[in-house]
Order: structure tokens, then sequence, then C-alpha cells
């Protein structure tokens, strides 16, 4: 079994999904390899990575 995922734009999903299946079908075409799965993948809207307090230590309860 071959998976892969192929993270993409959502603008580019049309596009790719041509990407996604040219390279499904070469993976398919080596020898030994029974099956494949190949995905795309999107976020719907841009994710806002988390605030962090670097250099600070946890405050201690008194």
């Amino acid at each position: 079994m071959v998976r892969f995922v192929l993270e993409i734009a959502a603008s580019q999903a049309n596009v790719m999904e041509q990407t996604r299946a040219v390279t499904q079908a070469a993976a398919e075409a080596v020898p030994g390899v029974k099956s494949v799965s190949a995905i795309l993948t999107a976020q719907s809207t841009p994710s806002v990575p988390p605030a962090l307090k670097g250099g600070k230590e946890p405050e201690r309860p008194q």
C-alpha cells in the first residue's frame, strides 16, 4: 500500500487534481504496488499560529 497527501492552496484544487491523478497513476505503475491512496487537502481559511509566551516561566501557586 502506498499512501500520500498533497497539501495545497484551496484556490488550486482544480489544477492540482490533475497532478494528484498523474502521481497516483505513477505510483500504481511501480512493480509490487497493490494499492494507492492519493488525496488532496487544503485549509479553508489560513490558520493563525498560537501566541507563544517564550522566556516566561509558568506562575507557581503560592
